[in-house]
């Protein structure tokens, strides 16, 4: 009896596998097929942005990138100069 309970398990952890290597969609694979599904449901957004907005957007973070950076060689700079 313990066999039995053994090999079904055996069979039942398998079939994702077997799934996973057989599984194409549109002639994507299991991997590249569920990289989309995960990236639509979670990195881009629900709604859609006018593509000027988003310029605008990406403007205000890169300045703000650019700011933090230059605090932060202004920071180092200032700290070598006090020693």
């Amino acid at each position: 009896m313990p066999n039995d309970i053994a090999v079904i398990f055996l069979i039942v952890s398998t079939l994702p596998i077997f799934f996973i290597t057989l599984f194409e969609k549109d002639g994507l694979t299991f991997e590249k097929y569920f990289k989309h599904i995960y990236l639509h449901k979670f990195y881009q957004p629900k709604k859609r942005v006018r593509k000027e907005v988003y310029l605008e957007q990406e403007k205000k973070n890169s300045a703000n990138k650019t700011h933090a950076k230059r605090k932060g060689i202004e920071k180092s700079k200032a700290r070598l100069k006090e020693k």
